[in-house]
């Protein structure tokens, strides 16, 4: 399941992976896709989701450095693009 950018992971994986649909589904990771490049400015970032375009609902409050931890730290995988240029491919093997 792909969410869009501003949905924190934990409460729609916490959804799927319930007693009643274990028997048919079973979450198995989560991942967190990131761009390497833009990383260390978002996650210090101290604009909320409305003021750069991104809210996820009316009245959202959150700030984008908040969501952006959240998403990381659930994660059970990190998928970067970009990140170390030195390897061939300009792709981290993190």
């Amino acid at each position: 399941m792909e969410l869009w950018d501003t949905v924190e992971p934990r409460s729609v994986a916490e959804a799927i992976d319930r007693e009643e649909s274990r028997e048919i589904l079973r979450l198995t990771a989560v991942l967190t896709a990131l761009d390497a490049a833009a990383l260390p400015e978002d996650i210090t970032r101290g604009e909320r989701l409305g003021e750069v375009g991104k809210p996820a609902a009316e009245g959202d409050r959150r700030h984008l450095a908040e969501v952006l931890a959240r998403q990381l730290e659930y994660a059970t995988g990190l998928v970067l693009d970009g990140g170390d240029d030195s390897r061939p491919g300009g792709r981290s093997r993190r």
